[in-house]
């Protein structure tokens, strides 16, 4: 298994997680008024619409209700993008809404192989993914059964909360090495698409580190607003 080894830069940014930590219990006006902004960023993200009627299989499509609201759909989408951006500050308020079952966007997953309707929820967990699940672009993958075999399973409100206060970076460092030991883990049946991932997953652990940088994130889920 992977052992995590901190360089100096990245103990730095542990203490400054730390003091972050410290500081949460004397937030003045200005913390609290931020605090409110992403709290209602994020309850922004649910639609005044009804979901759409999505099927899959040989040939998926997309139906959308009467009356749909494409422009309100568009706002939520721009919402999402700058929760996206301000990943940081936003966090503890995506952590929160993860268990949010109200209607968000309908997406389409792989270009057009298929249409989900997504709650409040699983939109605020794929802005997670997103900056969390950096390694994906490294990994080779074959079907949808082995792309969800690399969903992040510390995307949940008790693991988040417990890790309450880390950079991004440290979060990002801890989930490519969950990649990396999932990749291990096949031991012998690993094939040269794994060793080189594992390879270069390696180099981006160490780039993170060494540079206390976050590795850019990976694209949202791509929203539809008309019939497919």
């Amino acid at each position: 298994m992977l052992k995590t080894h901190l360089s100096p830069v990245f103990d730095g940014l542990l203490w400054v997680s730390m003091f972050s930590c410290l500081t949460l219990t004397a937030q003045g006006p200005e913390q609290l008024a931020q605090a409110a902004d992403y709290r209602e960023l994020v309850a922004g993200l649910a639609s005044p619409n009804k979901n759409a009627t999505t099927t899959h299989g040989g040939e998926p499509h997309v139906r959308f209700p009467a009356g749909y609201d494409v422009e309100a759909q568009r706002r939520i989408d721009q919402t999402r993008k700058e929760l996206q951006e301000n990943f940081e500050a936003a966090l503890p308020f995506l952590v929160e809404a993860l268990d949010d079952k109200r209607y968000c966007m309908t997406v389409s997953w792989a270009e057009g192989d298929a249409y989900y309707n997504y709650s409040v929820g699983a939109i605020c967990r794929d802005i997670i993914a997103s900056q969390l699940e950096v390694y994906r672009n490294k990994i080779r993958f074959s079907d949808a059964p082995h792309w969800n075999r690399y969903n992040y399973p510390l995307i949940s409100k008790q693991q988040m909360k417990k890790r309450d206060g880390r950079r991004l970076a440290e979060l990002q460092v801890e989930a490519i090495d969950w990649a990396i030991n999932k990749l291990d883990a096949a031991g012998n049946r690993q094939n040269d698409d794994d060793k080189t991932a594992v390879a270069e997953l390696k180099k981006l652990r160490t780039d993170i580190l060494e540079s206390g940088i976050p590795a850019k994130p990976n694209r949202l889920l791509r929203p539809v607003f008309r019939d497919r």
